[in-house]
């Protein structure tokens, strides 16, 4: 068996694509005081986004193991550093200049980061920022689908951008 380290994580790629694309973007997140996590940092520091508001706390960087083949990928989540963010963590005196707030299922899926990401979503859309929303749920990571369904249709009431494949609208709503 092989294992490939690749950083990345939803947010974090679209931050390094919309840099590759020549926009600006920044990053807020939180990983591990650990080698994964000041790889994570590095690496989406080199493609050029904006890792400030990338905080470091004394719990693991969240590793997700992904297996493919032909048929069918599977992953494998290990939580940690990634639901440890703090409200002090957004640049809101920064917020109107920013296009785009982006977040995930997965991001909302465990406190304390739900509460701050739907807080800070709050002051991004009354600073004109676009909302937008990776609907990738599954019950992997948010056993309880009804609240899913309840955060995400909270998040979409500030009209939201909604990213949603036909499996993740399956095992979200069928």
């Amino acid at each position: 068996m092989l294992f490939k380290r690749i950083p990345g994580g939803s947010p974090a790629n679209l931050a390094m694509n919309m840099t590759r694309l020549g926009n600006k973007a920044m990053l807020a997140a939180t990983v591990g005081n650990d080698d994964m996590g000041d790889e994570l940092r590095r690496y989406v520091e080199s493609v050029g986004v904006d890792v400030t508001y990338v905080s470091k706390v004394e719990e693991p960087t969240t590793l997700i193991l992904v297996t493919r083949s032909a048929a069918v990928s599977n992953f494998q989540a290990y939580r940690g550093a990634d639901s440890q963010l703090s409200i002090r963590q957004f640049p809101f005196q920064r917020f109107e200049e920013i296009s785009i707030f982006h977040t995930t299922c997965f991001a909302l899926s465990k406190q304390p980061a739900q509460q701050v990401i739907l807080q800070a979503a709050e002051k991004a859309k009354r600073a004109g920022c676009q909302l937008s929303i990776d609907a990738n749920y599954s019950d992997k990571i948010w056993p309880d689908r009804r609240d899913a369904q309840r955060v995400i249709t909270e998040f979409s009431r500030l009209n939201a951008m909604i990213k949603i494949s036909d499996v993740d609208w399956i095992r979200l709503y069928e």
